[in-house]
């Protein structure tokens, strides 16, 4: 089955996320799922009838035992998940706001993973997506274009490739062909100067509905954006941010607990 699957439980703010769910899946026509993780006392039979009265039509639920992210790992690769959706807390100041399990599940699972602060409700208008050049963040921009009406890629450059034709030339050249290659090359690509890839796009967010970025990629102009990139902008950003890695990229849920 390809779905989308998200977290829920008994929280007045998981409306919210069961609406966004359900906007994702319609946009990219994939069904709907909801993973309970349930408590050692809690009535895993008496949870799911709950949470079925909940559901609309097509739609299904999985309560499961366990901790969240060992529940939403294990539920995510039996069901073969397409999309992943996960609610965190709304970053104050700039400071990192994952929950328990939020940073486990955004490193497990081989599928995209959009990263929602609470209370906020995406409008679908603007994509930017963190460009380097990497198969991930081609992949976090198709995504992005079918999610948003209007998709912009953006490559953080180092201060020592700023004012070089060649490198410039080099990187836009590289861009057209990827959008080639992916069917549509009308996507404009805008260069930035910065030092952290993950600092400039929290930066850069002014009016943007959606922050995509891929979780793997190195390219030769220095826009870099590692794993740690992607989780620096998931926790921070007052957006929500997409999360794309390449399904051979998944680390499991031991190297996501014991990794860098």
């Amino acid at each position: 089955m390809s779905l989308v699957l998200a977290t829920v439980g008994f929280d007045e703010r998981d409306a919210g996320v069961a609406r966004i769910t359900r906007e994702v899946a319609g946009r990219l026509g994939l069904a709907v799922g909801f993973v309970h993780a349930a408590a050692e006392d809690e009535d895993v039979a008496g949870v799911t009838t709950k949470l079925e009265a909940m559901l609309q039509p097509g739609e299904r639920v999985w309560v499961e035992a366990g901790e969240l992210d060992e529940v939403v790992g294990a539920v995510s690769q039996r069901e073969g998940a397409a999309f992943l959706i996960i609610g965190r807390a709304r970053s104050r100041g700039g400071e990192v706001a994952w929950g328990k399990h939020s940073r486990t599940i955004l490193r497990s699972p081989g599928c995209p993973v959009l990263v929602v602060p609470r209370g906020v409700t995406p409008t679908w208008a603007f994509a930017r997506v963190g460009m380097d050049l990497s198969r991930s963040a081609f992949e976090a921009l198709d995504l992005a274009q079918r999610l948003c009406d209007r998709v912009e890629a953006v490559a953080v450059l180092s201060a020592d490739a700023v004012g070089a034709d060649a490198a410039d030339a080099d990187l836009r050249a590289r861009f057209r062909e990827g959008m080639a290659d992916h069917g549509d090359a009308d996507v404009p690509l805008r260069a930035v100067v910065g030092g952290s890839p993950g600092d400039s796009l929290l930066a850069d967010a002014q009016g943007v509905d959606l922050l995509c970025v891929g979780s793997r990629g190195l390219s030769p102009l220095a826009a870099t954006f590692l794993g740690s990139t992607a989780e620096r902008v998931a926790a921070r950003a007052s957006v929500p941010v997409l999360v794309v890695r390449r399904r051979g990229d998944a680390r499991g849920i031991i190297g996501a607990l014991f990794g860098p």
